[in-house]
């Protein structure tokens, strides 16, 4: 829900400077943090409990949102990219010499003709 406050300088803006809406609300970034909420929700959800992006943009559209389901689905593409990105800094790739039997954990797997086994 837009505040009061929000309202009026998006007000302000379009009828004292001139402004369309759409460059107002870029500018303020009026539902940028509200999509990110929905998308971070959306995320933690079950794979088929997820909504599409059509349903997010309905939400949107109910709270006040003017915008078009390209800009949500642009946003949405980068917002998950970054996302990514993030995550697979944290990934580490174990790396062994060829011809070593080593597993993460520094256990060792030796074939079952050496008798020894791996837990």
């Amino acid at each position: 829900m837009v505040c009061v406050e929000t309202l009026s300088k998006v007000r302000r803006g379009h009828f004292v400077r001139g402004r369309s809406i759409r460059q107002i609300s870029r500018e303020r970034g009026a539902f940028v943090a509200r999509l990110e909420e929905m998308l971070e929700a959306n995320e933690r959800r079950r794979k088929r409990e997820r909504l599409p992006l059509t349903r997010i943009l309905e939400d949107l559209h109910r709270e006040g949102y003017r915008g078009g389901y390209d800009s949500v689905r642009r946003y949405a593409k980068r917002w998950r990219q970054a996302r990514t990105m993030i995550l697979s800094e944290a990934y580490v790739q174990l790396s062994f010499a060829p011809g070593s039997d080593a597993l993460p954990g520094g256990l060792f797997a030796r074939n079952a003709r050496d008798g020894v086994r791996c837990p």
